[in-house]
């Protein structure tokens, strides 16, 4: 599929966040422009500040639309436009938005590979968090700057994997740095996987790569004292199970891990190891060791 088929379906999925959007929408001092994504927590819109103007926030809002879709948009037109992505909570999400709000305000923050709020990239901008109504129902939002490109699992659905080891290393390499950079600060971003990754090309057509979303983030010092965030196979073991244990930076090296694997073998774990994985989190030290035996005779067949 190409990039821009691929904008127009991104285009046309309906919101689930419980706050109905139209094609052109103002959410406190932004107009929404695109749906770019959407999960568990809410949704993400491609926003632009509100232009009281009628005809030419028309024209401009058609004319960013189009460059969307056909997959144009570019950090020129990022900052000419001031454009934002804006994060539209769940109703029952509220709480993660809060927390990724106040883990951003933080120093910690600022690094090139990850996300940055809209106030930090326009110091005399608007709010980064807000309240606002839409067709009457309340709406909590959280203002990003937006970064032109594509999420890592999008981008590997639709385009032919590099077959140069360096691509990976690249982008590992980077997400490594932004990952040290929140351990070094006490926090863990627990929620590693392709679709918090956003993929950008350079002038010289090197992939550069954002980390997103926050809102999972666990700090050494206080961690949660209930529920585990995060997507369950992004997870290692003693993070998965009825009694998970403590939260460490092993958690994202893990999914590093995962990634890196995805990204040059360009398959997951094999079932038999990702079932051995599984087990470990799992009280029963003979079935754990029948599992080592499934997976070594795997291994041995397939060498």
């Amino acid at each position: 599929m190409k990039f821009s088929n691929l904008q127009s379906t991104i285009w046309n999925l309906p919101s689930k966040t419980g706050c109905p959007l139209a094609r052109t929408t103002q959410l406190g001092g932004f107009e929404l422009l695109a749906l770019l994504g959407r999960g568990g927590q809410g949704a993400v819109y491609l926003g632009r500040p509100w232009d009281a103007r009628l005809v030419q926030r028309r024209v401009v809002a058609r004319w960013l639309r189009g460059r969307w879709r056909r997959g144009e948009l570019n950090a020129v037109d990022a900052a000419r436009w001031r454009l934002a992505a804006i994060k539209v909570a769940h109703p029952d999400a509220t709480a993660a938005l809060h927390d990724e709000h106040s883990h951003l305000m933080g120093p910690h923050a600022t690094h090139p590979h990850l996300a940055c709020l809209y106030r930090r990239r326009y110091p005399h901008a608007l709010r980064d968090i807000g309240l606002g109504t839409v067709a009457g129902q309340p709406c909590l939002y959280l203002a990003l700057a937006y970064e032109a490109g594509l999420p890592l699992n999008q981008w590997l659905a639709h385009q032919p994997r590099p077959s140069d080891a360096t691509w990976a290393l690249r982008l590992g390499l980077q997400l490594a740095s932004a990952l040290s950079h929140l351990h070094a600060r006490g926090l863990v971003h627990h929620d590693v996987r392709p679709a918090n990754l956003i993929v950008r090309r350079t002038v010289q057509g090197q992939p550069d790569v954002v980390l997103l979303d926050l809102g999972a983030v666990e700090s050494l010092d206080r961690p949660r004292r209930h529920g585990v965030y995060g997507v369950a196979h992004c997870l290692p073991p003693e993070r998965r199970g009825p009694q998970p244990g403590p939260v460490t930076p092993y958690v994202d090296i893990y999914a590093l891990g995962r990634l890196l694997q995805l990204l040059t073998a360009g398959r997951p774990l094999r079932p038999s190891l990702a079932k051995l994985i599984n087990a470990t989190a799992q009280p029963g030290a003979v079935a754990t060791m029948a599992l080592l035996h499934e997976y070594l005779y795997t291994e041995v067949r397939m060498s």
